[in-house]
């Protein structure tokens, strides 16, 4: 075991609780026991505990012959069985296991009285635990420590924490842990993309589970960390804990290496495994609710992202202590206030969260400080050989907002620093009049191809990624499309942020849908259009080596964590469908009559907006909101809610597929008259936008009500139309066959 601690008690306690010796064993046939919704049949084999005292028990090694079940509570956890293992309820094989838990007399009354266990060791499961071991060291696995923590907890915790052996060889995971929102999960690491994701077959809250204690809060962040040339990072991140109990779990990037922690000037104990993503901390005493000072110093290989020519970095998740999750390994985060105290040396420059407060040379390094204003969900900084220009925007609402401007010094600064102040000015004003006043008292915006892809980042706050393609007229989506994304980040996803993974979606496509509305405002809705065609038919057709389209793979509710897997990105499917279900509601509410067609979708939003902007969201409020501005045809379930919408859009993942027929139907005093027919097979119920043409340039809009099966409409038409085309403007995500 390779282990960097501060405290070796504790070390001591971590690596026997990682490789317990074993004490007895028992033969076992037919034994069957459940775990809050987790069932195991031990056929046949044997299993070995690591004491003889159930209150001292923590581990239990299993080899022979067992079966692991678990019945789907509902419709998408079968579906994601499904998907992962090709049926539900989830039944599966093992020849191996390796159970843990904090309360071993609990686990013993699980297993039931019938065993009859010797005392003695037991080479077999003491070999399979070194190899569990070795595994979890090089995953970077916090499972051992988890159960440290919940070790620690009164009441004893009922967590449980299992790795099975099935028949193919291949090893998952499955947990319950009390401490989680959702506490029942049962996972398997696999290989995509050049990095390793977690496949979670499922993840609920069974029925018998009690609510989760209160999670940990930190807060207060004072960081100072000095870069190197060579991107080395050294740090010492001064913060605030609240409600963590005995101990805290915190994430940090595994290039990093922990030196010390202290509390009020007092080292604590600590460790931090080799190749893992967090650090385990025994906290003194505090009462609930107060907050307690720690600071831990560190250094090592910053997570940075490398920009052109490595000219240019900017930082990634990971790079200060926050509060981490398993699986992923990814970071909760709540808002804090950042002091950050950034060193670098004097040919670079550099930008961060928040306003700059000061900057002073100190020998052949740069120092800057800076503030956030007021909590943000994360702090960043970008540094590179660049040139700083500051530059102050006027307000479409009568303010002006000072931003700082970076762009490589190898990239023609002077012409690209005044474009970026130029683009940044455009894109706020737009979302400053569709969205409200831009969120924060500062802006900070370089320039470097570290932002392509910038969509797929996460929102820094007040900090935001121009690709220099986009003042080259490459494209539109480059030019337009791509800054705007970036910039509507700070209203989606840096300000207004998910209450849960469910809600997910509304932000990434909330997003995703202004930087649409951006390049439509100033390129026209004919390009706007192609963007939604790139993204409809991301949706609707397989990539290259897969089975299912995106759109398949699993619904919105899910989230971008359980949307990920070999080849799939969660994130991607979240923006590009979250878009398409805001650009339904758009056209479902568009007067096209009207000299502004979207004004009532245009007020939804901003009334949306302004009731829950800089808090966590969730999609049942956006709904609430949505329901308050809806038109008289979009109540077609009578009851005044917009059930019949979001539940498909948010929580299905099939496109229904519509057979779409016109005939002119002679006139009625002299009023041509037009027959429309529909057959929705699959049950569809919307507004099917339908467009009477003229000719190839003039035409109107209605909507036909789908609520059955077959739907016949005869309608007046202001002329004999030349053709008729339901969902021209590709208005639903459905497929039309016309």
């Amino acid at each position: 075991m390779s282990l960097t601690a501060g405290g070796q008690t504790l070390a001591a306690r971590y690596a026997r609780l990682e490789r317990p010796a074993i004490a007895q064993t028992a033969a076992v046939h037919d034994d069957a026991f459940a775990w809050q919704g987790l069932r195991f049949l031990l056929a046949r084999g044997r299993l070995a505990l690591d004491a003889t005292v159930p209150a001292q028990l923590t581990t239990a090694v299993f080899t022979g012959e067992g079966t692991f079940q678990v019945l789907a509570p509902e419709a998408i956890e079968a579906a994601q069985m499904r998907r992962f293992t090709g049926r539900s309820p989830l039944d599966v094989q093992f020849t191996q296991a390796v159970f843990r838990f904090a309360d071993g007399a609990d686990f013993m009354r699980a297993l039931g009285t019938a065993l009859r266990f010797q005392p003695g060791g037991n080479a077999e499961a003491e070999k399979l635990l070194r190899e569990r071991a070795q595994a979890g060291e090089k995953q970077g696995s916090p499972a051992v420590a988890r159960l440290l923590q919940a070790l620690g907890r009164h009441p004893a915790s009922t967590i449980l924490l299992v790795q099975l052996k099935l028949r193919n060889g291949a090893w998952i995971s499955a947990q319950f842990d009390p401490s989680r929102r959702e506490p029942l999960r049962v996972y398997q690491w696999s290989q995509g993309g050049g990095r390793r994701i977690p496949e979670i077959w499922t993840q609920f809250t069974p029925e018998t589970a009690v609510a989760p204690p209160a999670a940990p809060r930190l807060n207060d962040y004072a960081i100072s960390a000095a870069i190197s040339g060579h991107f080395e990072l050294a740090a010492a991140a001064a913060l605030k804990v609240t409600d963590a109990g005995k101990a805290v779990l915190l994430g940090l990037d595994p290039g990093l290496r922990v030196e010390s922690v202290t509390s009020g000037g007092a080292a604590l104990a600590w460790l931090q495994p080799k190749d893992a993503g967090w650090v385990y901390v025994e906290l003194p005493a505090a009462g609930a609710g107060r907050a307690l000072p720690l600071e831990l110093r560190y250094r090592g290989k910053a997570p940075l992202l490398g920009g052109a020519g490595s000219h240019e970095e900017s930082s990634l998740p990971g790079w200060y202590p926050t509060l981490p999750l398993d699986p992923p390994w990814a970071w909760r985060e709540e808002p804090a206030s950042f002091d950050l105290r950034l060193e670098t040396g004097k040919k670079y420059t550099l930008l961060a969260t928040g306003s700059r407060v000061s900057e002073r040379a100190a020998g052949a390094t740069v120092i800057s400080e800076w503030r956030s204003p007021g909590a943000v969900v994360r702090a960043g900084f970008q540094f590179g050989e660049d040139r700083q220009a500051r530059r102050r925007l006027r307000l479409a609402d009568g303010r002006s907002l000072e931003v700082r401007l970076a762009a490589p010094e190898h990239n023609d600064p002077d012409a690209l620093l005044p474009l970026a102040g130029t683009r940044l000015e455009s894109v706020i004003n737009f979302f400053g009049g569709a969205l409200g006043p831009y969120p924060y008292a500062a802006a900070n915006a370089y320039v470097s191809g570290v932002s392509s892809n910038a969509e797929l980042m996460p929102a820094q706050p007040t900090l935001m990624a121009f690709d220099p393609q986009s003042f080259l007229d490459l494209s539109p989506a480059a030019t337009y499309l791509a800054p705007a994304l970036s910039v509507a980040g700070q209203w989606f996803g840096g300000w207004m942020r998910p209450a849960t993974a469910h809600d997910e979606w509304l932000t990434d496509g909330l997003q995703a849908f202004s930087g649409l509305r951006y390049e439509e405002s100033h390129v026209g809705a004919t390009v706007g259009l192609a963007t939604l065609r790139i993204w409809r038919n991301y949706l609707l057709h397989p990539g290259r080596g897969h089975n299912l389209a995106p759109v398949a793979t699993g619904p919105l509710w899910l989230g971008e964590a359980r949307l990920d897997a070999r080849g799939d990105s969660g994130k991607a499917l979240l923006l590009a469908k979250g878009a398409y279900v805001l650009y339904m509601l758009q056209q479902m509410m568009a007067n096209p009559r009207s000299p502004q067609p979207n004004a009532a979708f245009d007020a939804m939003l901003r009334d949306f907006v302004r009731s829950y902007g800089g808090r966590a969201v969730t999609s049942a409020e956006f709904q609430a909101v949505v329901e308050k501005h809806m038109t008289p045809p979009m109540n077609l379930s009578g009851d005044h809610t917009m059930d019949w919408f979001f539940k498909p859009a948010i929580e299905g993942t099939a496109v229904p597929t519509l057979s779409f027929h016109a005939a002119n139907a002679g006139t009625v005093r002299g009023v041509a008259q037009v027959k429309l027919t529909v057959e929705n097979p699959d049950g569809w119920v919307g507004l099917l936008p339908v467009y009477l043409f003229r000719d190839a340039n003039t035409w109107v809009r209605g909507e036909m009500p789908i609520t059955q099966p077959q739907v016949t409409l005869t309608v007046p038409a202001p002329f004999v139309p030349k053709y008729v085309e339901a969902d021209h403007l590709l208005d639903m995500l459905v497929h039309v066959r016309q």
